[in-house]
């Protein structure tokens, strides 16, 4: 078994199309097609079968994929690290980020990395953070940032964590200081509970004595934006978050007299394997770096 038959056959698993996947793997459909029966006789059986105009991998191959994928990425990762230890050739940094970081810190992280490592490709994936949890634990990524609970600690490695402040916005000035309880009439648009930050949120606002009257729920912090700036609400986000808006007047900060709600930014790598000295690089001008409202913590 090679591991370019081992592409080809994964390829086909995405694609379930013999000419797809070899667009995927740069080789011609016919060469494709050879590789795989291949491993079709070194497994002694069947790797796929036609369905409709295309193909479709039998219940066998199904019940390896996982296992084929899981040794892709350990071949790249070796490959990986051998690539650093010689110092040849230009690198990827595969960074994963959740929606909100993958428009606010990624991009200025990202511009200030350039500039130290030129020849180094940035690859972004924008993903949930259970997601992210994921492709990090099996090494698809070589880091992320986002918002996790501590039990993610037991998968990753936690080599930073930014605090920072949630701040209450409207769309309209407020003219004095508030509690929160006596905002309880107001219409609050928020994070799913089923999202860490908006867990967070939904605990404060219960401990404060805040019970919105009215909720609209929506599912990323730059929705949420939009919607205060519309006028139909008021929402409780991270101070990085609505920097922008707020310093060009389009949204205002509520000034809350009940004790802040402090969040967490995570940035993992794998639990175990070779850190290449492109992605250290980046954990150490993230930590330089980071955001005026985020404060660096380092684990």
């Amino acid at each position: 078994m090679e591991f370019r038959e081992v592409r080809s056959l994964v390829a086909l698993g995405r694609f379930e199309s013999i000419a797809r996947a070899a667009q995927e793997v740069n080789l011609t459909p016919a060469a494709v097609h050879k590789q795989i029966k291949n491993l079709e006789s070194e497994f002694g059986m069947s790797m796929y079968e036609k369905s409709g105009r295309g193909v479709q991998l039998t219940q066998a191959a199904h019940a390896i994929l996982p296992h084929l994928e899981a040794l892709l990425v350990q071949h790249d990762a070796v490959m990986s690290v051998l690539t650093d230890w010689k110092g040849v050739g230009p690198g990827v940094l595969r960074i994963g980020a959740n929606p909100a970081i993958s428009g606010v810190l990624i991009p200025r992280l990202l511009q200030l990395y350039r500039r130290e490592w030129p020849d180094v490709t940035p690859e972004v994936e924008v993903e949930g953070s259970g997601t992210l949890l994921d492709h990090v634990a099996n090494h698809s990524l070589d880091l992320a940032i986002g918002i996790w609970d501590d039990s993610a600690r037991t998968r990753v490695n936690r080599p930073m964590r930014w605090e920072y402040k949630l701040v209450a916005v409207a769309s309209e000035p407020w003219p004095e200081a508030m509690r929160l309880r006596e905002l309880s009439r107001e219409t609050f648009v928020l994070l799913p509970v089923e999202t860490y930050l908006g867990r967070w949120v939904d605990d404060y606002l219960a401990r404060q004595g805040c019970r919105p009257a009215r909720t609209i729920l929506a599912g990323s912090s730059h929705t949420i934006i939009s919607m205060i700036r519309q006028g139909l609400g008021i929402g409780l986000l991270p101070r990085w978050a609505v920097a922008r808006e707020v310093a060009e007047g389009h949204l205002h900060i509520i000034n809350l007299k009940d004790p802040a709600l402090m969040g967490t930014l995570d940035l993992i790598t794998p639990k175990t394997g070779y850190t290449p000295k492109a992605v250290r690089a980046f954990i150490e001008l993230a930590l330089r770096e980071g955001d005026e409202h985020l404060r660096p913590r380092r684990k």
